[in-house]
């Protein structure tokens, strides 16, 4: 049951990919996220709690458990919970950091990264979904550049903001929508979005409907593959959006979590 990021094997190549201007001891101090070393010995032991606990979904008490078997640390359920309530605005500078450090590198120069998202707010005594706030976020910059409030049945979409070329629009699922991707390409701007497997209308470059799971089914557990392909576009499909399809299978055991939270969400 250890999470694979933070096994003794992995451990040091992880830390070798963080930013070498990230001083985590010194940011640690500076963010009050390590003022007590009881259990706790330095920083890099702090940032592995956190990463078991929420990098591989386990619990307060699991994480306890795992740190005591990985000979990580011996702390309680109860003190985990309190080392990382004291940390989050430590780690989230870390994860600013790791994005302008991205961002600024030669792969990207010249690119400006938008993360989009969208989450629902509800009035007092609500039981229903009131607004809905559209929020483009800046990582380079670490601001928002972009906010709208919109009912509750405003749908999540690229088109709410405006795009231009050197853009780099990260975003969920959601906004996987073949219109949405028109827009932001005829912009000149470029997009990383997550698709269902039925949002787009996939096709091979010579017009073929592509077999996503197909596709999928060549590929071993953890096994990754990419793919030039193209979305198709209005009622008739005729008209083609080229896209790079990167496509990564599941564990087993992944795959099956990801079927009960479906479950679960298909019962609520």
């Amino acid at each position: 049951m250890q999470p694979e990021s933070v096994t003794d094997a992995a451990w040091p190549t992880l830390l070798s990919r963080l930013p070498a201007s990230l001083d985590l001891a010194s940011s640690a101090r500076e963010c009050r996220a390590l003022l007590r070393r009881r259990g706790i010995p330095d920083a890099e032991t702090l940032l592995r709690l956190a990463l078991s606990y929420g990098g591989r979904g386990l619990s307060l008490r699991g994480t306890a458990a795992w740190a005591e078997m990985a000979s990580v640390a011996s702390l309680s359920d109860v003190a985990v919970l309190n080392r990382l309530r004291g940390s989050a605005s430590w780690l989230a500078m870390i994860v600013g950091a790791i994005l302008s450090a991205r961002v600024a590198s030669p792969a990207v120069t010249g690119l400006r990264l938008r993360v989009v998202d969208a989450t629902t707010l509800a009035a007092p005594g609500s039981a229903g979904v009131d607004w809905r706030l559209h929020v483009a976020y800046d990582a380079g910059a670490q601001q928002t550049v972009a906010v709208e409030l919109s009912d509750g049945s405003g749908p999540e979409s690229l088109r709410r903001f405006a795009w231009e070329r050197g853009d780099l629009i990260l975003a969920d699922r959601g906004y996987a929508k073949a219109g949405d991707l028109a827009a932001v390409a005829d912009a000149g701007a470029d997009f990383i979005v997550r698709i269902g497997w039925n949002a787009l209308k996939l096709r091979t470059p010579d017009g073929a409907p592509l077999d996503l799971f197909a596709a999928l089914d060549r590929l071993p557990e953890q096994g990754m593959a990419e793919a030039e392909i193209g979305v198709a576009l209005g009622r008739a499909g005729t008209k083609l959006l080229p896209v790079r399809l990167v496509m990564l299978r599941k564990t087993e055991a992944d795959a099956e979590a990801s079927r009960r939270k479906a479950r679960r969400k298909r019962r609520r």
